[in-house]
């Protein structure tokens, strides 16, 4: 089967992004691999790339499975992996949310492939794209860090609740079997954690009881939780944000604190 001009591979060969990414190599070693396919073959390997997207400095005929871009990349945000040139996670990060919104921020966060300064820095070196404005205002939404739209959604309630008490994003906590449990959002100071829960990381059997496990060991340490289905924060914005400043000034008055973290005078 004809990869590229006199580059062959197996039947189906076509079909794998693997056996695409090798043409190139053989094809045109200085080519850069870009968008959805960089990121599967890197850091993202459930994402789907049904083309192969790259960088060429050559103009080259089109080709199956294949689409050639024209542009230039500086060489600060290039990645090299096992001998093919790709655009580094913070580069693919934000070529990719044109059509992703912030969910690419989200999974590279959560996955531990790139910083929030990586990505400003990404940013900072390619000016004057397009999108450029709606990248700026999500990694502004993202200083939080979310591992989730989710949980980013849940971040922006609670920034909205001008809250005087500080908060901390997947904090760790750790629990009594030695293991350690990373809360989505907790305020230390009220011993307070928020969940934002999808049901595609906890709608099996295992992760009811996983979850319900750790709730009852933070509760035994004196933190009290709640949690938000990922529908519910989307769908639900204003009850979401009412019902969370229910919660902290609930909190509030639970523990008799003030405004500044001490107690009230008895």
């Amino acid at each position: 089967m004809r990869l590229l001009p006199g580059i062959y591979g197996p039947p189906g060969s076509r079909e794998s992004l693997e056996f695409r990414a090798a043409a190139l190599r053989l094809a045109d070693p200085d080519a850069i691999i870009t968008g959805a396919a960089a990121a599967h073959l890197t850091w993202w390997p459930d994402l789907p790339a049904p083309t192969l997207t790259a960088v060429r400095s050559l103009r080259t005929a089109s080709a199956a499975g294949y689409l050639w871009e024209r542009r230039s990349i500086p060489f600060d945000l290039i990645a090299e992996f096992h001998g093919l040139k790709y655009t580094g996670p913070a580069l693919t990060v934000l070529d990719l949310i044109g059509d992703h919104g912030g969910r690419p921020i989200d999974e590279a966060l959560r996955r531990g492939a790139v910083t929030l300064t990586q990505l400003w820095r990404a940013l900072d070196l390619t000016p004057h794209r397009r999108n450029n404005a709606l990248r700026r205002a999500l990694l502004e939404d993202s200083r939080d860090a979310p591992w989730s739209e989710a949980e980013r959604l849940l971040h922006r309630y609670v920034r909205a609740g001008h809250h005087p008490w500080s908060f901390s994003t997947n904090h760790p906590v750790g629990l009594a079997n030695g293991r350690v449990a990373y809360l989505d959002l907790a305020m230390p100071a009220l011993r307070l954690y928020l969940e934002a829960d999808g049901y595609q990381y906890h709608g099996s059997r295992t992760a009811f009881e996983h979850d319900r496990d750790r709730d009852t060991d933070l509760a035994a340490q004196g933190w009290q939780g709640h949690r938000f289905s990922a529908a519910f924060l989307e769908h639900s914005p204003d009850d979401s944000l009412r019902r969370i400043n229910a919660i902290i000034d609930r909190r509030v008055q639970q523990l008799g604190l003030t405004p500044s973290g001490t107690n009230r005078p008895g």
